[in-house]
């Protein structure tokens, strides 16, 4: 099974304005050279055994800390089940069963969860997200297709890869909007968040997608958004897919920083334009992007996934599986390395623990792999 989806760079500081004439700052590393600084050192994968009711293909996982118990925990999708187990021991402890019928029902499927305690975990079903205890039962729930029919419609998704983010009253929950992703205009306005208030239940779009989304068609691939959240700055620093800059939040404005892959040109949007399921897999697959970008607050450290594009041949034999680098930025987002990763590892199973980025591996059915890579200063 395989998974879809040093460095040359300067420090330049460029003032600018964009086409609505907010101020923003271009920080651009591309002027001067400097060293890479750091590598990532893969260790032996971490296996956890899976019953016969779950397969291998999975993406949402999350590491879940209590007092007493490091638990790494999974969404089986075939039977809407969250499965837990201990991290340190590998050894399966318990399920906590999500409801799609009856008075506990979340919707039709589970999307994606989020466990902020054992009686607070979020529940994604299309346009519903639910809170739900151990037990299953619906605490309260939020309805994002009644609540923004005034602004149009997204879809919220909540993953590691795009996190959560509670601020008192606040919830801010990355989504996709429901937009027709060969038109421009489809890009313009706020729509990369769900600001939500639990107290009031008033709920809005807050963040632009970068302009060069404005610019050209990309297709439905690139609409997808990433994000992270440093808790000690408190910014969230978004990566999107067509863009080699990442984008920090200031305020209702998000600054651009570079941070792209040594291998990854430019990404240029399509010259024919389709608007099918074939052209808009096509043109991601033989076209750079990036993915994910995750903060780790052990070392201060970004880490972003660039994904380069595969042959003419590749994508005729349908191996669709784009090789991957992991780009490593310091907290003021300078680039201090990059580092290419297996085809083997995939960006939708990472988390951060104390010692280093842990990354989903693929070691075959009835197991699902995590591989710790530590984060090492070249001499």
């Amino acid at each position: 099974m395989k998974y879809n989806i040093l460095a040359l760079f300067c420090l330049t500081i460029i003032f600018v304005s964009c086409h609505d004439h907010k101020p923003r700052t271009i920080i651009d590393n591309r002027t001067y050279r400097f060293p890479s600084k750091y590598t990532l050192i893969p260790s032996k994968p971490i296996l956890f055994g899976l019953d016969s009711l779950t397969n291998s293909n999975i993406n949402n996982i999350q590491l879940f800390k209590t007092d007493s118990i490091t638990y790494l925990t999974f969404l089986n999708k075939q039977f809407n089940s969250i499965y837990f187990y201990d991290f340190n021991t590998s050894k399966f402890k318990f399920t906590i069963n999500i409801q799609t019928t009856g008075k506990d029902r979340v919707g039709p499927i589970v999307n994606s969860y989020y466990i902020k305690a054992f009686d607070s975990i979020y529940v994604v079903s299309r346009y519903v997200v639910s809170i739900i205890n151990h037990k299953g039962q619906i605490r309260s729930q939020m309805n994002f297709l009644k609540d923004h029919s005034k602004g149009g419609t997204a879809l919220p998704q909540i993953f590691s890869y795009a996190p959560l983010i509670t601020k008192g009253d606040t919830l801010l929950i990355n989504c996709v909007p429901d937009k027709i992703a060969d038109k421009t205009s489809s890009f313009y306005g706020k729509l990369c968040m769900i600001k939500y208030n639990t107290r009031t239940g008033e709920s809005s779009y807050e963040y632009e997608y970068p302009e060069a989304y404005r610019d050209g068609v990309y297709g439905a691939n690139y609409m997808v958004t990433y994000h992270t959240y440093n808790p000690d700055t408190k910014k969230i620093v978004f990566s999107f897919p067509a863009d080699n800059d990442v984008y920090v939040s200031s305020g209702e404005n998000l600054i651009p920083y570079y941070a792209g892959g040594k291998a990854l040109d430019s990404i240029k949007p399509m010259t024919t334009v389709r608007d099918d399921f074939e052209g808009y897999n096509k043109f991601y697959l033989q076209n750079p992007s990036y993915g994910p970008i995750f903060y780790d607050k052990f070392r201060k450290i970004y880490y972003r996934f660039a994904l380069k594009p595969i042959s003419a041949e590749d994508y005729q034999a349908k191996r669709w599986w784009k090789k991957k680098s992991i780009v490593i930025l310091d907290e003021s987002f300078k680039k201090v390395g990059e580092v290419d990763v297996s085809d083997y590892v995939s960006f939708k199973l990472c988390f951060i623990n104390e010692d280093g980025l842990y990354m989903g591996t693929d070691v075959g059915d009835a197991k699902i792999g995590v591989t710790l890579f530590k984060l090492q200063e070249n001499k």
